[in-house]
Order: structure tokens, then C-alpha cells, then sequence
């Protein structure tokens, strides 16, 4: 099954922060969102789109089996919905308020056998995207370029989602700060689509693929980052729970005001490289 050049999938799409700026690009947009009240507010956002067939709206959570599945709804933080219990407890220990419902569930397979291969493969669903990654492992052919939001929590499973990524044919690797994302830009040149200049939305994930800050790293040099990204945002809560003295104020002074924050790890397949 071959990738499919002009076609990214934007899994956990929110409100369509992403798929708006994806069809801007010039792509056709594969979204997949489970939240009731948002694919509703897809279907206005993107009405004339999903009539001329650039936008196809999966309303289905990613899950093992095809199944009725329990959703968590956030009642204070939209984007933090989720299938997996976990977090769903993780995220009433911040203090959110939760609303449990029932979502018809899709598995990552299923979106690949039937739409094919993406060009990028957004991930962004919550606790569970490497239950997608996973289901490229039935395919020969894998996008070009992959995103998911690290795990911020456990060191072991960060290293878990390299290793996935390695398995699966992604070298090279970016971090990219999610709370800096509405002060990137569309660099000149960029080899992704149709150029324009963009301002990203609250809640997006930002440019994709070569279009990420920074240079492209090796598995030892990203995990390297991300032990200073660990350091920052175990201190960050220790000084929020009191365990370390000091302010968030401070901190953020001295580290930048977005550390402590969760990043998102871009790959790179390494068909995709370029050729010497």
C-alpha cells in the first residue's frame, strides 16, 4: 500500500486547528475525533470540504477493537478527553471534572486499510498514541513523517515510544514545544505543500516534517534532550507542590516560560531522507 503524497491523517483533531492548517498546504485531510460535541462543531467548521471531499471525518475513538467504547469527557480542558482510564484519573488528579459517555471505537488498522497511507500522521488521542503507531506494523509502506505527544510522566515509556519508532523505520527525530507553537512560522521553502504564511491556532500542533525548528537528531541525541526536558519538568512541579522552594514565576524567568510544558516528537522515516 503506497503513501499517499497529498493526504495527512490528523488523529485527535480537536476542533480542526490542525486540519485547517493542513488543507491550507494543500492536502486532504483524514480526521479522526471521538468527542461528540466537537465532531459536530467539524462538521460546521469544514461543511463545504467534507461536501467536495477534501476533509473525511472519522467520528470514531481509536481503540484495540471495534467495539462501543467508554469515553472520558474533560469538562474543563476540551483537548484532554480520552478512552484510557489512566488518564482519565490523571487528569481529575488536576483537577478536572469528568463525564463519562459511550463512543463507537475504530483500530489504527482499520483507518490505514481503508483510507491508506498518509504523507504525515498526526497523533495526538490522549494516552494511546502508540496503539496507532503500533498498527503500521501490518503495513509495508509508512508515512514519511509521524508525530505524537511524548510521555511526560515516565522516562521508561519515552524510551518505550523511541523504540516503536525505531522499529518502525523513524531515525531521525524534533522536539517541538506545544505551548510555543502559536509563535511558529512557515518557513520560506518549505518543502511541505502549497507556501503560505500561518498563524497557528491555541491547541494545534504546528508544522510537521522539515518544517520544524531545529536540526533533525539521532535516537541518542533526541533522548538527550529530553533528559533536560525531564530535569525542568520534574522541577516545575516540584515547586508547584512546595517540594522545592522557590516560585513558578522564578522558574520560568530563569528557564523560559514555556518549560516545564509537554513537547511533541516529530520523526522521520528514514525512506524519506534525503538522497546523498
Amino acid at each position: 500500500m503506497a503513501i499517499q503524497s497529498d493526504l495527512i491523517f490528523d488523529i485527535g483533531a480537536h476542533l480542526g486547528e490542525d486540519t485547517a492548517y493542513y488543507l491550507r498546504r494543500g492536502y486532504r485531510v483524514v480526521a479522526v475525533e471521538a468527542e461528540p460535541r466537537h465532531v459536530a462543531q467539524l462538521r460546521r467548521r469544514f461543511a463545504a470540504d467534507i461536501a467536495a471531499g477534501r476533509v473525511v471525518l472519522v467520528d470514531q475513538a481509536i481503540a484495540e477493537h471495534e467495539v462501543m467504547i467508554r469515553f472520558f469527557r474533560n469538562l474543563n480542558v476540551s483537548v484532554w478527553g480520552t478512552v484510557n482510564p489512566a488518564w482519565a484519573e490523571r487528569n481529575v488528579g488536576f483537577g478536572s471534572k469528568i463525564e463519562e459517555i459511550t463512543v463507537p471505537a475504530i483500530t489504527p488498522a482499520r483507518l490505514f486499510e481503508h483510507f491508506g497511507i498518509p504523507y504525515y500522521l498526526k497523533i495526538d488521542v490522549e494516552g494511546l498514541d502508540m496503539l496507532v503507531l503500533r498498527g503500521l506494523h501490518n503495513f509495508e509502506d509508512r508515512p514519511s513523517y509521524v508525530s505524537i505527544e511524548s510521555d511526560a510522566t515516565s522516562f521508561a515509556l519515552l524510551k518505550q515510544e523511541f523504540d516503536l519508532l525505531q522499529e518502525l523505520g523513524y531515525d531521525d527525530f524534533k522536539l517541538s514545544p506545544q505551548h510555543r507553537v502559536q509563535k511558529m512560522r512557515v518557513p520560506a521553502g518549505s518543502p511541505h505543500g502549497l507556501q503560505c504564511d500561518y498563524r497557528f491556532e491555541e491547541h494545534s500542533s504546528g508544522p510537521f516534517g522539515e518544517d520544524v525548528e531545529g536540526q533533525w537528531l539521532n535516537v541518542r541525541e533526541a533522548i538527550a534532550e529530553y533528559k533536560y526536558v525531564f530535569a525542568l519538568y520534574d522541577m516545575f512541579h516540584a515547586i508547584e507542590k512546595g517540594i522545592l522552594s522557590g516560585s513558578i514565576t522564578a522558574f520560568r524567568d530563569a528557564y523560559g516560560h514555556d518549560a516545564g510544558g509537554w513537547n511533541d516528537t516529530h520523526a522521520r522515516h528514514r525512506s524519506a531522507r534525503p538522497k546523498p
